[in-house]
């Protein structure tokens, strides 16, 4: 029977009979059920909102009775007093250290709770913490991200007026820019094509407004303005006064021209897809990103693109089909990118990932770049995935040791950027070549934090044991240090990277990822360095760290939002630690005990570890030297 209205229906048991799942025999809200006098308790009514409560308190029981044992918790993870912790098992909440914002927030979140519980059971005094607020992302300011939302009004355009574009040699020269830098990285733009639509727009345009009526006119005119808002953003003047973001202009009009086009997409409407989805992470809208590669992937889904047997159907040519593959690909890496900066489960499945070829070179009349910074790109991702997957599953054993552990693919992938790179700067026009594959060692240097920070967090734990004079809090045998050394050689690695890519101009002043991988440098160093640690003794961390904080000042100051929200987020970490500091000194006065649980030890599985990775990082160090000295 259809009910007569929306909203709850009548909630006939009572709060006992419902909470116990039995069936409750009162007939109406005055008198009490039979259970109830049996038991001489207060028959109570339910409401919508106890309704729910009771059902949440449940499914946390539930939850919390699933836990593992011995895990490393959220709870106790910088708790000096929380009790030990076996060392080869962890949370599925520590799967959160695979996104540098989570990790951020894990420790600033835990440093707040190791506050809390010394200011109850102490007298300690110390100094007030920073605001729960941080500081109002000015850049923020600029930008207007109303024009977002499909029932804005502005989404009416329909033509497109000459005027609204740059001058044709300025379109030429950015869109050249994004070709070569997406075109290594992302692999989707077909150079010679997209220079014919420009030139066809413009002459178009000489002769009044097009009307953009025809579909297919309507996305060739969005794929350029949308090249022209990322090449404008990727070739900004760090010195230039600005009244709004760059390539928010031609962004803007793009996104108003867009239709959904879902019924019969095609592989250019994807590619537009990918286009807002890599300006939107530039603005920080990851949440939108989240939204556009769903529906990215959704069209690729429904065009085949996910099944091996089309790249092998002769009704397309050879060069349909290594645009269909890269596409594919480039969506594969967006949405586990963005999947796991918003804390969302990806939608791509494992084992549809497996049976589809990796891209393939040819001339392809020069259409489309080498495929090593892409296949690279892939291999990466797919190892960011393993070594989430396996945090989720608790035991990181997995992470270390067997057949196909996810340290023995890190070095694969090591030892392949070492065989590589003689190869790229021998290549003519190798700019941006080093750049790509500069971010292929970023990427390397990312994955090798994922692994060792949960390490790193265990010797922090340590860290603070020994300033306060207890007992190791692990097992007699389990050292750490040798990953907690290649977690801080990973950290500095990459801000020695980015401050020398800095330095040559070949750092994206508007870019996501540069200042994530900053970031999750930053926060390693800046911990490292409050350990005071001697195994950290031989690296430059207070170099590291004030020149890296620079570099996101100087990214803040041109308008970089990201830049601006991640400085502030550090400011907040370091003061919080300044506070720690405080509550050591308190405990132990200003000569604290030697730290002996961070030697260590020299023989061992970590060791072994630490000594394959260090041809890397030696490698490392010389290209940033040939870099610096260029």
């Amino acid at each position: 029977m259809k009910r007569a209205k929306f909203g709850p229906k009548t909630l006939t048991a009572c709060q006992y009979c419902y909470t116990k799942k039995i069936k409750c025999n009162r007939n109406n809200f005055s008198e009490a059920c039979t259970k109830c006098i049996a038991l001489n308790i207060e028959c109570k009514n339910r409401t919508p909102i106890n309704m729910i409560l009771i059902r949440e308190e449940s499914s946390n029981s539930v939850i919390t009775s699933l836990k593992p044992t011995n895990t490393v918790s959220e709870a106790n993870e910088e708790y000096p007093d929380g009790g030990t912790t076996a060392p080869v098992k962890v949370s599925k909440s520590a799967a959160l250290l695979s996104s540098s914002i989570h990790f951020y927030n894990i420790i600033y979140r835990n440093l707040q709770k190791l506050f809390e519980k010394i200011h109850t059971e102490t007298d300690v005094n110390i100094p007030e913490h920073a605001s729960e607020f941080f500081e109002f992302n000015i850049n923020e300011l600029v930008v207007d991200f109303s024009f977002l939302k499909r029932n804005n009004k502005s989404r009416m355009s329909s033509t497109l007026e000459l005027n609204e574009l740059p001058p044709i040699q300025v379109s030429k020269r950015w869109i050249h820019a994004v070709c070569d830098v997406l075109a290594l990285s992302y692999q989707f733009l077909m150079i010679g094509s997209i220079l014919k639509i420009t030139d066809w727009i413009y002459k178009q345009g000489e002769r009044g407004p097009i009307d953009l009526d025809d579909p297919h006119i309507r996305t060739d005119v969005i794929h350029v303005l949308l090249l022209l808002s990322v090449g404008q953003l990727y070739l900004r003047d760090t010195t230039e006064h600005f009244e709004e973001y760059p390539g928010l202009k031609y962004f803007k009009k793009a996104v108003s021209l867009l239709e959904d086009n879902f019924d019969n997409p095609d592989i250019s409407y994807l590619e537009i897809l990918i286009l807002i989805i890599i300006y939107l992470i530039s603005l920080n809208r990851l949440r939108y990103s989240y939204l556009y590669i769903g529906n990215a992937l959704r069209c690729a889904y429904l065009l085949g693109l996910h099944k091996d047997s089309t790249y092998d159907n002769s009704a397309y040519t050879v060069e349909e089909r290594e645009r269909m593959c890269r596409v594919w690909w480039t969506i594969y890496n967006l949405e586990k990118f963005i999947s796991s900066k918003v804390g969302c489960p990806s939608s791509i499945a494992n084992d549809i990932v497996e049976k589809i070829r990796y891209p393939i070179d040819g001339n392809y009349d020069h259409a489309m770049r080498m495929s090593f910074f892409l296949i690279e790109r892939i291999n990466f991702t797919k190892i960011k995935n393993k070594i989430t997957d396996i945090m989720a599953g608790g035991d990181i054993n997995k992470l270390l040791v067997g057949n196909g552990c996810v340290f023995d693919l890190m070095y694969t992938s090591s030892q392949e950027l070492i065989t590589q790179w003689n190869t790229i700067i021998g290549m003519p026009g190798n700019r941006y070549m080093q750049r790509s594959f500069f971010s292929l060692v970023l990427r390397m240097n990312e994955c090798i934090l994922l692994v060792t920070s949960i390490f790193f967090l265990k010797n922090r734990r340590r860290m603070l044991y020994g300033l306060l004079g207890k007992e190791d809090p692990f097992p007699e045998g389990h050292n750490f240090a040798h990953l907690s050394v290649i977690c801080i050689q990973a950290a500095t690695s990459n801000l020695r990277i980015l401050q020398a890519l800095r330095k040559k101009e070949l750092l994206l002043p508007y870019g996501y990822n540069d200042m994530d991988f900053l970031f999750y440098g930053v926060i390693i160093v800046l911990l490292g360095l409050k350990m005071k640690a001697p195994l950290y003794e031989r690296f430059p961390l207070e170099d590291a760290y004030s020149n890296a904080m620079d570099l996101l000042n100087q990214f803040t100051n041109v308008g970089n939002v990201i830049a601006n929200d991640y400085r502030n987020r550090l400011v907040a970490l370091q003061k919080e630690l300044e506070r720690l500091d405080v509550l050591i000194v308190s405990k132990t006065g200003d000569n604290p005990p030697v730290n002996t649980f961070l030697n260590p030890v020299e023989e061992g599985p970590f060791n072994r570890v630490e000594m394959r990775f260090e041809e890397y990082f030696q490698f490392t160090s010389s290209i940033c030297s040939s870099l610096e000295s260029v």
